[in-house]
């Protein structure tokens, strides 16, 4: 096994304030631990049922999590243990260049290390929990979001591993509008419910994609976006009784509606879409909080610009499926449930975007 350097060992032992004293003599020990080739992406190791071995997990990779687990069970830590070193760089930079700079409502991170084979961050445990249906806490996640697209992120040192998990919006046009309507037929054609006229409405939509101009002013400039902004992401706090706001590794310049994509319509084979609020009804909130964007648009030009965005990505997306499809990528029946409420959400935007 890598020795840990040195330095790690002091750094936690110096970092840690709140810890039990017991940890001092038991540090060298956790730092061992979270060092070895646990091949295992444990987000939550302390009082969670959420852990998740990977299927290259073993038995003895189990029983070192859970020794970790035992030696930290009194403490008031968060471990998030990964295999991916440059997943947690990408998270210690955001919150060391974005998310402490901006005071925004996250757990503090207290110590990370990123190298191999295993790479870790300690957060401070906040006692997080799902925000679930509460629509007066989804709104303070648009509130957050809207603040921080606010701030000027040419005032922020984004560091050159902050990018986002998908193509600039303006690659997905091009791939949409070089992608043949017969081409999503296949997805739709295995659906008994889909209606002729739902077909129809999805051909009708997909025409207006590729002809539309790309006029539209929020499109010719990027904000600070949080680039995961799923439900998932959003959580209660009852030690900071507040909103927080989680996984920041994504986070990067983009267009003003990126995230709200990502809150609203963004389906993905791994995470169930879910939302709080109604789509319209979500959108004139952030139009409402975002005084940037009144100057510039009308709401209704707002609504509509966030309909053609989002509704690109979702034929982009349906790209994706039919690909992992083909490739027996995935769970089949994950990527059934996520064609679903793909197709579900385009015959929605496909009604009322004109």
């Amino acid at each position: 096994m890598e020795s840990v350097p040195d330095q790690f060992r002091f750094e936690m032992l110096q970092r840690l304030p709140g810890w039990p004293e017991f940890l001092s003599r038991e540090s060298t020990r956790v730092v061992d631990v979270l060092h070895r080739s646990v091949q295992t992406v444990v987000y939550r190791i302390k009082g969670s049922d959420q852990s998740d071995c990977s299927e290259q997990g073993n038995v003895e990779a189990k029983r070192e999590v859970a020794e970790l687990g035992a030696v930290v069970e009194q403490a008031d830590f968060v471990v998030k243990v990964c295999d991916r070193p440059e997943s947690i760089l990408r998270e210690q930079a955001a919150y060391e260049h974005v998310v402490r700079p901006l005071s925004l409502p996250s757990p503090e991170m207290i110590l990370s290390y990123a190298g191999n084979p295993v790479s870790w961050i300690i957060y401070r445990d906040n006692r997080l929990q799902s925000i679930g249906t509460d629509a007066l806490l989804f709104l303070d996640g648009l509130r957050v979001a809207c603040a921080l697209h606010q701030h000027d992120p040419r005032t922020i040192p984004l560091h050159r591993d902050l990018a986002s998990h998908t193509p600039d919006f303006f690659i997905a046009v091009r791939e949409v509008r070089s992608t043949p309507f017969s081409r999503y037929c296949k997805a739709l054609d295995s659906f008994a419910w889909a209606r002729a006229s739902d077909v129809k409405l999805l051909q009708v939509l997909h025409h207006k994609l590729c002809v539309s101009c790309d006029d539209d002013p929020l499109l010719a400039i990027k904000v600070l976006c949080h680039g995961d902004l799923h439900l998932g992401n959003l959580m209660w706090s009852s030690i900071d009784e507040r909103l927080n706001i989680i996984d920041w590794e994504f986070v990067h310049c983009d267009y003003i509606y990126f995230d709200l994509f990502q809150l609203l319509d963004a389906t993905s084979p791994f995470i169930p879409l879910q939302r709080v609020m109604g789509r319209v009804d979500a959108l004139r909130a952030y139009y409402d909080c975002n005084q940037a964007v009144q100057k510039q648009v009308a709401r209704r030009d707002f609504e509509q610009g966030y309909m053609r965005f989002a509704a690109t990505y979702l034929y982009w997306i349906m790209n994706r499926m039919i690909d992992d499809l083909e490739a027996n990528r995935h769970d089949v029946s994950q990527l059934m449930r996520q064609r679903v409420e793909t197709v579900a959400a385009l015959v929605e935007i496909a009604s009322s975007y004109t």
